[in-house]
């Protein structure tokens, strides 16, 4: 089977997944990743691709978290595109939703299944409100935390299945 997958931060949380999956042999495994330094693994062929577009650190709050992702997954899917021009078709895309890198790989394999990675939603408190005390909360912060929501809302219209770390 040939199966890509699709994580900025290679191996992700797709580690054990990854090693099992290369322990089986007989897998064709390409990993697309943003991560120079992408740990080298014998049975893995790793792509290293660039974000197409980075918002400026002074976007518009609202839409910087969706001008992000849709620059990683443009970038991702130009990566796509060479890996199959080099004729590597995937029968199976891994990924996660939460940086826009599959938003679309279905322009370039419109039939290939993808299984996307929904690790996080984000709501008005708890969670990330009020963790990180470098983003202090606001009278806003309902209405950022509904905009970051964007990209995994999105990822549902373009993964085939999906799957979450907790029930």
């Amino acid at each position: 089977m040939n199966i890509l997958f699709v994580h900025q931060n290679m191996p992700g949380q797709y580690r054990e997944l990854l090693m099992w999956l290369v322990a089986q042999g007989g897998h064709r495994i390409v990993f697309l990743t943003q991560r120079k330094d992408a740990p080298q693994i014998a049975g893995v062929t790793t792509r290293i691709y660039a974000t197409h577009h980075k918002a400026p650190d002074k976007a518009y709050g609202l839409s910087k978290v969706w001008e992000e992702a849709t620059g990683a997954g443009f970038g991702a899917a130009m990566a796509a595109r060479e890996l199959d021009r080099d004729g590597f078709r995937p029968d199976l895309i891994l990924g996660h939703t939460g940086w826009g890198e599959l938003l679309f790989m279905k322009q370039i394999w419109s039939d290939v299944p993808i299984l996307g990675f929904f690790e996080y939603f984000y709501n008005a408190t708890g969670g990330l409100v009020g963790f990180d005390p470098d983003e202090p909360v606001s009278d806003h912060m309902p209405f950022l935390m509904e905009a970051r929501n964007a990209v995994p809302y999105a990822a549902i219209q373009h993964v085939d299945l999906g799957h979450v770390p907790t029930e």
